[in-house]
């Protein structure tokens, strides 16, 4: 992270973080079952995941409450660039997509500063790590 935003390229980034699954902790909040469009019912969600949303443009301390998907961020990526949906006779994530992320960013915005990460441990040691991490 440091790199990047300490970089001339901090500028025009976004960096999206977010995990594979939910981890079992508890959810209030019920998943989501699709009941319009062409795969109405046939796409029940699974408890949702955290997203982090890091950039210039990010909205300080946001909490988004839009409903969104791991293929919103492929959206996000084809809305930001201008690009047609991958292959949208196919139904790939973003046909379906619950949103693009546009309630994480605001383009208008004076773009934020980047505010180092404190680390005992610096880019050269993350890049000539030998070891791997252990499998699950």
């Amino acid at each position: 992270m440091n790199a990047i935003g300490e970089s001339s390229s901090w500028s025009n980034t976004a960096i999206i973080v977010t995990w594979e699954n939910w981890g079992g902790w508890y959810d209030h909040f019920a998943p989501l079952i699709r009941t319009t469009g062409p795969y109405a019912n046939s796409n029940t969600y699974g408890m949702r995941v955290p997203l982090i949303f890091i950039s210039p443009y990010a909205k300080s301390q946001h909490v988004s409450h839009q409903h969104s998907d791991f293929g919103s961020i492929l959206r996000f990526v084809e809305t930001m660039f201008r690009l047609p949906q991958v292959n949208a006779k196919v139904g790939y994530a973003d046909t379906y997509a619950l949103g693009d992320l546009s309630d994480f960013y605001d383009l208008s915005q004076t773009p934020l500063t980047f505010t180092p990460i404190a680390s005992d441990k610096d880019a050269k040691f993350f890049i000539n790590k030998q070891e791997r991490a252990p499998a699950p």
